[in-house]
């Protein structure tokens, strides 16, 4: 089944996992012109350098395109769909994709990234977010691969990771009917090698560039880094000086490693940030066998996204991006080939000694530089849609005066049986509540509604079972409705709101426990505090950036509500 987000009463439901039988078959599905990869419209920051800037901001001459594989739109269509495949793996289980995810800056959210057969990764999978702009032109954190070129065909013959060889990979792509074309496109006509897969996939990586986050709003505001930019709060401002000011003038000198606009290093080579003293994995040491300054040093990353690759460190070790600033403030060990930026006239680990204020200020201009485009964007997208026996084009459900009537719509159905309708109070523990005939088979759009008569106060959770003839099932995506009675309903003003927001809790008692909490549209919890009423008026959200959230509060007596809020 195909779902999708839907809105309820100005509420956007919190769309949560659910389980989904193998798909029928996959296939990609492209535009007829190609999306546009091969030029960029970059901010003139990027291309001019800062004035009076001791180290070059503008991402001139950082470019590792070689000469023989430029970006084109149809050479990186095809790097896409070869990105998303998960048919070039030893069990059909793993793509790319699997490792480097849009949403989360097109790393691994987990610490290790899990392979075909279910084993481990040895290091965290690091951004691919301005890969185009590491000058130095090696890739993997250990600098093994010495272009992009040979970087993304070394996955597919790890023995983890995807489980194939070159031979294999070229034989299952070769049996894809959907790539003799997309070569044609890409190459002029439809041989395939294993040369041109690995300049498709990196026309596409190099094609992954971010220059549209509120830093950048900024940015085009002024005439450099250095000024306070307008767009930014007074704290977001100060962890800017400290990211770019020198040690020994109170700053961090972060700027040193991840330098000009893209935040990647210009630097000649990895460095070592003392997170040991004594080290297991040699790092580029092992790549560089006979340069004993190489070990135990690693590949510096963008950092654009930063707030969505966590974990971090090629171990992903910490958590937090209060975890990281902790660790360059006061965690550095002295490890023999620690980078010199962080050492101080005596050669030993540099002490910042930020303030707990300071080292909020810097987590917090850390997350100027959050992209969203770079998931949003379809042309780095998953091209593949999975069909279905039925396609399922709605699903929603919305509170009347007789309980919480929930309809769905399907365009197609294919041997369809029944659907279940079930219900969980936690996301996790369901009930069915009845089930509904199915249409068998039939191309014209089917509607179907359920009337659920006995919601509990808060937010109820449902989801739908559909049942072929043969047996086999589907779930549906789960969507969430709250359910609350009339009375001491939340009001919030000022909605839009630009600085602090007002909650009028009606005849709530002053002395009651309420859980507040903000989500942006993603999901993600942004606020978060437990107050009594009488406390919780005023919330000082200024700090949040423009754009659409969810304000959920939670009651002593039951009742939950969902405000939708919008920061100018």
């Amino acid at each position: 089944m195909k779902s999708h987000y839907f809105i309820l009463s100005g509420i956007v439901l919190m769309v949560l996992t659910g389980l989904v039988s193998p798909p029928v078959n996959l296939i990609p599905v492209l535009p007829a012109t190609p999306y546009n990869y091969s030029t960029l419209s970059l901010p003139a920051h990027f291309t001019t350098d800062a004035p009076g800037s001791p180290l070059p901001t503008s991402i001139n001459g950082t470019d590792n395109t070689p000469v023989d594989n430029p970006t084109t739109d149809h050479g990186a269509t095809l790097g896409r769909v070869l990105f998303y495949d998960k048919q070039l793996s030893a069990n059909g289980t793993i793509s790319c994709a699997s490792c480097h995810q849009a949403a989360n800056g097109f790393s691994d959210p987990s610490a290790l990234s899990i392979g075909f057969a279910g084993g481990t990764t040895g290091r965290h999978s690091m951004t691919l977010v301005n890969s185009r702009w590491y000058q130095r032109g090696r890739f993997f954190w250990d600098e093994r691969a010495a272009t992009l070129e040979a970087q993304v065909l070394m996955p597919f013959q790890d023995p983890v990771e995807m489980g194939l060889t070159l031979p294999q990979l070229d034989d299952i792509v070769s049996q894809q009917s959907y790539y003799p074309q997309l070569f044609s496109n890409a190459f002029g006509d439809t041989t395939i090698t294993t040369d041109r897969i690995s300049k498709a996939l990196a026309q596409f990586v190099r094609s992954i560039v971010s220059y549209s986050s509120r830093y950048d709003i900024g940015r085009a505001q002024v005439s450099g880094p250095g000024p306070d930019f307008p767009n930014f709060t007074a704290e977001e401002n100060q962890g800017k000086q400290l990211f770019l000011r020198t040690i020994p003038n109170g700053g961090g000198a972060c700027f040193g490693c991840h330098t000009t606009e893209a935040f990647i290093s210009a630097n000649p080579g990895p460095q070592n940030n003392g997170l040991d003293l004594v080290t297991t994995d040699p790092g580029a040491g092992a790549t560089f066998p006979n340069i004993p300054i190489f070990d135990a040093r690693f590949k510096t990353s963008s950092l654009r996204n930063i707030e969505l690759t966590a974990p971090y460190m090629h171990d992903g070790r910490f958590a937090t991006l209060e975890e990281v600033v902790e660790h360059y403030n006061s965690g550095i060990q002295a490890h023999p080939t620690l980078s010199p930026a962080l050492t101080d006239a005596n050669g030993d680990p540099v002490l910042l000694n930020f303030t707990t204020a300071e080292k909020a200020a810097l987590v917090a201009f850390l997350k100027t530089l959050t992209d969203n485009s770079i998931a949003a964007e379809p042309k780095w997208s998953d091209p593949f849609i999975t069909v279905l026996p039925v396609e399922l084009v709605s699903f929603s459900g919305n509170m009347d005066d007789k309980g919480i009537l929930l309809k769905w719509q399907t365009s197609s159905e294919i041997n369809n049986r029944l659907f279940t309708v079930e219900k969980s109070n936690d996301g996790q523990y369901w009930k069915s509540l009845t089930n509904i005939a199915g249409a068998g088979n039939t191309a014209q759009p089917q509607h179907y509604s359920f009337l659920d008569v006995n919601p509990q106060n808060g937010l109820q959770y449902y989801r739908l079972l559909q049942t072929d003839e043969d047996g086999t099932f589907t779930y549906s995506k789960i969507i969430s409705v709250v359910w609350h009675q009339a009375e001491n309903l939340l009001s919030v003003y000022p909605n839009p709101f630009s600085g602090n927001i007002v909650l009028d809790w009606g005849s709530t008692p002053p002395l009651e426990q309420v859980d507040i909490q903000i989500y942006d549209t993603a999901g993600k919890v942004v606020f978060s505090a437990s107050k009594y009423a009488s406390e919780a008026r005023t919330i000082d959200i200024s700090a949040l950036k423009s754009g659409i959230y969810f304000l959920r509060v939670c009651r002593n007596n039951g009742i939950e509500q969902i405000v939708k809020i919008v920061k100018l």
